[in-house]
């Protein structure tokens, strides 16, 4: 008896194949050919039927597939505080406001000034 899993000497190959493709995205951008780089597993497991001695077996099978994804630029996911700004109603309506300072600031008298 066997225990079914990923340490199985089935799934070799394509923990082979998901080695070399971490070998090969990470020296892509090691080499600064790519920023960044994506790489999927997908795995089905299911079963086949087999007729042995004239009964039928279900087998686990398995089929895999995996994908590399290099990309020239990075995506960002940006935000942004409105520094020195608060939220206010104003009849209503939502509106930014400048928050009072008990210290005088020299651009603040600047800005005012224009």
């Amino acid at each position: 008896m066997r225990i079914f899993s990923l340490q199985d000497e089935k799934f070799e190959d394509m923990q082979m194949s998901l080695n070399a493709s971490i070998i090969h995205v990470a020296k892509k951008i090691a080499a600064g050919e790519f920023e960044q780089g994506d790489i999927t597993l997908k795995l089905k497991i299911g079963t086949v039927f087999e007729q042995k001695d004239e009964k039928a077996y279900k087998m686990p099978a398995f089929n895999y597939k995996i994908g590399t994804n290099l990309q020239k630029k990075s995506s960002l996911d940006g935000g942004d505080a409105y520094q020195g700004m608060e939220f206010k109603l104003d009849d209503g309506v939502v509106v930014l406001e400048k928050v009072k300072s008990n210290q005088i600031d020299m651009l603040d008298e600047e800005d005012e000034e224009e």
